[in-house]
C-alpha cells in the first residue's frame, strides 16, 4: 500500500516512503574500504529493487495517477548518496529511477516537487479553460456570420421597401399633380 497519496482534483500522485534503509546504515558505519563498496552495491541493488517496485505497485494511471510516482528519501544524506553517481558505480540510480518513472525526493525537495505539480496541473486547468474559450469563440463567430447575413437579408428587404415607397411616393406626387391640373382646368371652365 503507498504511503501518501496526494489527491488533485484530476489525478492523485503516490508517494512511496519504504525506503531500504539496512545496507546504508552499515555503508555509513563502516571504516573498511572493501565492505565500504561491497555494502553501496548491495544499498544500490536495494534500491533500484524499490524502484521496480514502485514503478509496477504505485503508478497506475488506469486508476488515476499520474504517470510517476515519488520515492521519498527519508534524509538528505541518505537522498545525496542514492543520486550521486561515483566512478565505481556500475548503475546511475537516479537515471534508472527517471526511466522508470520514479522521482527521487529528499525532505528538502518534497514542497518543491509538490509546488510544481500543482501549478503543472494549474497551467493545464488554464489550457483547459481556454480550450473552452476558443470553442465558444469559434460558436460567437458563427453566430455572428449567420446573424449578419440575416441583416444584409433584411437591409436589402428594406432597401427594396425603401425604393418601392420612394417610387410610390413619385407616383403619388405626379398623379396629385395630375389631378390639380385637370382641377383647375375644371374650375376655369365652370362659368
Amino acid at each position: 500500500m503507498v504511503d501518501a497519496l496526494v489527491k488533485l482534483p484530476d489525478f492523485s500522485v503516490p508517494i512511496d516512503a519504504k525506503f531500504p534503509l539496512p545496507a546504508f546504515e552499515q555503508m555509513i558505519a563502516t571504516e573498511d574500504d572493501a565492505a565500504k563498496a561491497k555494502l553501496r552495491r548491495q544499498f544500490q541493488a536495494d534500491v533500484t529493487k524499490h524502484i521496480d517496485k514502485i514503478a509496477t505497485s504505485y503508478i497506475l494511471p488506469d486508476e488515476g495517477t499520474l504517470d510517476f510516482a515519488m520515492m521519498y528519501i527519508p534524509a538528505e544524506n541518505v537522498y545525496y548518496e542514492t543520486i550521486v553517481k561515483y566512478d565505481s558505480d556500475r548503475t546511475d540510480i537516479l537515471d534508472y529511477a527517471l526511466e522508470k518513472k520514479v522521482i527521487p525526493i529528499s525532505p528538502n525537495l518534497l514542497y518543491a516537487y509538490l509546488m510544481t505539480i500543482v501549478m503543472g496541473l494549474h497551467g493545464m486547468q488554464i489550457e483547459k479553460e481556454a480550450a473552452a474559450i476558443r470553442t465558444n469563440l469559434q460558436k460567437l463567430t458563427a453566430g455572428l456570420g449567420s446573424f449578419a447575413g440575416n441583416w444584409d437579408t433584411l437591409g436589402g428587404h428594406l432597401r427594396r421597401a425603401q425604393g418601392q415607397y420612394d417610387e410610390g411616393q413619385k407616383n403619388l406626387t405626379q398623379f396629385q399633380m395630375q389631378l390639380e391640373q385637370i382641377q383647375q382646368i375644371s374650375d376655369e371652365t365652370d362659368p
